[in-house]
């Protein structure tokens, strides 16, 4: 019978000192690449796997990244999740994701249930009432927010108001000057930062702009939001995310109102449904890869030195699609092609 591997087993085969071993699996960041790529080709090949608990008991880590997101159904938190994966998978970190969408009134019992068992937190968009109290705590692991920014603690935000102003001009290039915004949750810290960016940008263009909502960033949410925006009469309209937005755009579909030809609407975050919606979603594109990799390096920092705090702000990017076009009984004007790309 063939002996189980373990780490002495794959020291010796590889001619290393079995913390070298133990090193490329609970502490990467302090052996070469080569090496660590060879350890883990012999591990996989031997069908070597580390005792998670063991590990802990020895390093103090567990080699767990803990992520916790409000709707991982929502691909925004779907796209981040897997760039975070990709890139914790290089370091030795495994992405273990919590979504709290069904105990939102419980968000803080979930939150010290996870403490204990990662070596560090990511916490997505939390709610107004728990965010302080998580904030707290941060001391006890290293946490970075997503989405939020706390003074004192690592955040990584994505900044849509460049790109949100520039689908703006692009509405009144295509002669909209009926335009409404859905606005999101009335506790989520984004939500208020993109109503803030879309009404900075009217008042800045001498625009009426309608706000509609508080609404549910989902598909559900934007169908049940297709009513009070046929009633503004807007002719073009921004939503909170791309959900919302491609749910608005299937409300108003059952209600004979056809996009873009009788209401443009415009998105945010580029999702996955922004590209399988019908029209295509015009949107602001959040950049996952680099948002990901701005989220690993401030939990690598904090990993190092829990004091190594950094607050990190990315530029959202305008992605003109078949959603956003002129308004009714408007000829098409010059674009503002200077707003982003077109996929």
């Amino acid at each position: 019978m063939t002996s189980k591997p373990t780490i002495y087993s794959l020291a010796e085969e590889l001619g290393v000192h079995p913390a070298t071993v133990s090193r490329a699996f609970s502490r990467p960041e302090l052996v070469s690449a080569e090496l660590r790529t060879k350890v883990l080709a012999l591990a996989e090949q031997r069908g070597f796997r580390v005792n998670v608990a063991a590990r802990q008991l020895v390093t103090g880590r567990s080699g767990l990244l803990g992520l916790l997101v409000p709707d991982i159904e929502n691909m925004y938190f779907t796209t981040l999740f897997h760039s975070m994966s990709r890139l914790g998978a290089a370091m030795g970190l495994s992405v273990v994701v919590t979504d709290w969408r069904f105990m939102e009134t419980q968000q803080a019992e979930i939150f010290d249930r996870v403490l204990g068992v990662v070596d560090a937190l990511v916490v997505a968009a939390p709610r107004d009432d728990v965010m302080t109290y998580m904030a707290r705590r941060r001391k006890e692991v290293p946490l970075v927010f997503i989405n939020r920014l706390i003074p004192g603690a690592s955040c990584v935000v994505v900044d849509n108001r460049e790109a949100l102003w520039q689908l703006g001009d692009e509405m009144l290039a295509q002669g909209h000057h009926a335009i409404a915004a859905v606005a999101g949750p009335t506790d989520s810290w984004a939500a208020a930062q993109r109503i803030n960016d879309v009404e900075s940008w009217a008042r800045a263009r001498n625009v009426e702009l309608t706000v509609l909502g508080h609404c549910e960033p989902s598909i559900h949410g934007g169908i049940a939001m297709a009513g009070a925006v046929e009633q503004s009469g807007a002719t073009a309209v921004f939503c909170f995310d791309d959900l919302m937005a491609s749910g608005l755009i299937k409300g108003l579909q059952t209600r004979g109102i056809r996009t873009p030809e009788d209401i443009s609407v415009v998105g945010c975050d580029d999702a996955s449904v922004a590209l399988v919606t019908s029209p295509s979603l015009t949107t602001v594109r959040a950049p996952y890869d680099e948002l990901a990799e701005q989220v690993m390096g401030a939990v690598t920092g904090l990993l190092k030195s829990p004091e190594a705090t950094r607050q990190v702000s990315i530029d959202g990017v305008p992605i003109l699609r078949e959603s956003l076009g002129p308004a009714p009984h408007a000829g098409p004007r010059t674009s503002t092609k200077k707003a982003g790309t077109t996929r």
